[in-house]
């Protein structure tokens, strides 16, 4: 944690706390340039309308983490995705709501990438949001007064520079998007996921490595439909995370990314998913032979399909939603299309090793 760092945790229920909600609001109705970072749990607490009251009452940038993907729809003008190292680097106030760890885990070097000049807040969410709400309504009462009115106009610059910094990182990787290239470019992948997802899929990561690719390009267009097992969580989740899809609402679409090694692949339980009928496509990034894992699938009743090229992944997709069965779309991604940031792939070893 960078020295000169303040740390406040406001997390007693709203009719118990006022001095406390009144001291975050004239906080928040201050900041010049702050930024809300929303992790899980204010999809699980339900407090997804309440952190969106907050967000949209101080014009505030938000960042999101988890199943709090979502909570702002893709395009809208305060959500965020590619610019987080910029904007704790350069905040004045960081919130975080609904996830105590999200600025001091090693995604964020641990809290080395926080300006030393910040001031970090967390916040709760039980009760659905009964705490943002207080929090909402009192900053709102400030927002007239002179100084925070001030605040407010440097606020939207804030908002514009982090644009800005979003479509700089964007541009580094743009190329990729629509890449030719096969073996496929991962980022051509994820491309091609979100332009299929609709209303109705819930996106599943089945292990931390799946999760933190997509989390570049991948956006859920509601909330409550992402899933992933957390930065630290273990392979193997995305099965069970669809059979909880299917109990909790039989009309969803459950679309889970895999990294495809084939042999965890081949010793999946696809009878599981063809007996409730579950409305299931997994996508399997792979860099070898999945074969076998495709053969077995279809011999339990599920559609599969291997895509090389490119341009054949949204028609195999699309094929596999319309064979109304479960489905695994294989395709074969390029071992070395190493990526910007923490993601570097899984398959590094191997490529490392080859080039020995």
């Amino acid at each position: 944690m960078p020295d000169g760092l303040i740390t406040a945790h406001l997390a007693r229920p709203a009719a118990d706390a006022l001095p406390e909600v009144e001291g975050l609001a004239h906080l928040l109705a201050h900041a010049e340039q702050p930024v809300v970072v929303l992790g899980s749990l204010v999809w699980t607490d339900r407090a997804t309308d309440a952190a969106v009251e907050l967000i949209r009452t101080l014009g505030m940038p938000a960042y999101a983490d988890g199943a709090a993907r979502g909570t702002l729809p893709p395009g809208d003008p305060q959500h965020f995705q590619h610019s987080r190292a910029y904007a704790f680097a350069g905040s004045d106030v960081i919130l975080v709501v609904g996830a105590p760890s999200s600025v001091r885990n090693f995604r964020a070097a641990y809290g080395s990438r926080l300006s030393p000049h910040a001031t970090l807040v967390q916040i709760e969410t039980g009760g659905g949001g009964r705490l943002l709400r207080s929090v909402a309504l009192a900053a709102a009462g400030r927002a007239f007064q002179p100084r925070p009115d001030r605040a407010a106009a440097r606020r939207k610059e804030w908002i514009h520079e982090l644009r800005t910094a979003e479509q700089t990182a964007q541009a580094l990787w743009q190329r990729h998007l629509t890449s030719d290239a096969a073996p496929v470019h991962p980022f051509r992948l994820l491309a091609e996921i979100d332009q299929f997802l609709t209303e109705d899929s819930v996106f599943i990561a089945d292990d931390p490595w799946s999760a933190d690719l997509a989390g570049r390009l991948v956006q859920p267009r509601t909330p409550g439909h992402w899933m992933d097992p957390g930065p630290v969580g273990t392979a193997g989740a995305g099965i069970p995370f669809a059979l909880a899809v299917r109990r909790a609402d039989a009309d969803k679409e459950s679309v889970v990314l895999y990294d495809g090694d084939p042999s965890t692949s081949a010793d999946w339980d696809f009878e599981a998913l063809v007996r409730p009928h579950l409305r299931f496509i997994g996508i399997v990034a792979h860099t070898g032979d999945v074969s076998r894992c495709l053969d077995k699938a279809r011999l339990q009743g599920c559609y599969g399909e291997d895509v090389r090229d490119p341009a054949g992944i949204r028609p195999a997709l699309q094929r596999a939603r319309a064979s109304g069965r479960p489905a695994l779309v294989a395709v074969r991604i390029d071992p070395d299309a190493y990526l910007p940031g923490s993601v570097n792939q899984p398959h590094h070893q191997t490529h490392q090793t080859r080039n020995k």
